[in-house]
């Protein structure tokens, strides 16, 4: 009798534990979903200075990891370090982990910058026959800035911006027009409004154009989205090629 007593005591302080805690936990088990994938999850937490101010965030194991990305006047993000200068990169200027987390890994990291006049963008294209619509609608084309480029100008909307392009152009319209108005804009919605228009002399074979012109940040580059429009004097048909086309960016002080 004894000896089930004593039985029924030990069954019933494991029953309590098991209440207070995890029972699979107890004896080295983990929760499974229904197709017998491992459903515990380890976590850390790291830290990302920028100079004195301390920022973090907690990561997974076995997941690759994202932290936001800062930014900072004059200066475009280069990415995350293990030392404020030099060291070794684990997150990237768009804020990504290089590799997937996993334990041993550092847990503090700096971020590091490098100034807006070493950014220069340059995108260059070949656009026959761009889509085109009559009357006075503006027929273009646009194309995405790079996320370095969309970083850069978070924290630096007010720093000036150099714009240089070039293309050629060709007339393929059926009727002869004497001129066409060219916009670089940040959309092709707003052509009416664009920061640069010049007139073209259009021809039948390919004539070379070129310009630069400063802007702010705020006012060209904020959409991240940049755009070529032209429109006739007059008219419809408006067919035409572009090609060789150039346009840098380049972020001056």
């Amino acid at each position: 009798m004894k000896k089930l007593k004593s039985i029924l005591s030990i069954i019933i302080v494991l029953s309590t534990l098991c209440s207070l805690f995890s029972c699979g936990a107890m004896f080295g088990q983990t929760n499974q979903d229904s197709n017998g994938n491992n459903n515990s999850v380890k976590k850390t937490t790291i830290s990302i200075y920028n100079g004195s101010v301390k920022t973090s965030y907690t990561v997974e194991y076995g997941k690759e990891a994202s932290v936001a990305v800062l930014s900072k006047p004059g200066y475009y993000l280069d990415g995350y370090y293990t030392m404020e200068t030099g060291g070794d990169m684990y997150f990237d200027m768009n804020g990504n982990s290089t590799q997937v987390w996993q334990e041993g890994l550092p847990s503090v990291f700096y971020a590091q910058w490098k100034p807006l006049s070493e950014l220069v963008y340059s995108e260059e294209k070949r656009i026959e026959n761009p889509k085109s619509w009559s009357g006075y609608d503006f027929p273009g084309f646009s194309f995405e800035l790079t996320q370095e480029i969309k970083n850069a100008i978070k924290g630096n909307l007010d720093k000036r911006v150099r714009i240089t392009y070039s293309f050629d152009l060709m007339d393929r319209s059926n009727n002869t027009y004497t001129s066409m108005q060219f916009y670089l804009s940040n959309s092709l919605e707003s052509g009416r409004e664009n920061f640069v228009s010049t007139t073209l002399a259009t021809q039948s074979s390919y004539q070379h154009y070129s310009n630069s012109v400063t802007t702010t940040a705020r006012k060209f580059l904020n959409s991240g989205e940049v755009c070529m429009a032209f429109k006739k004097t007059y008219g419809y048909d408006d067919y035409y090629s572009v090609k060789n086309l150039k346009i840098t960016f380049e972020f001056i002080d």
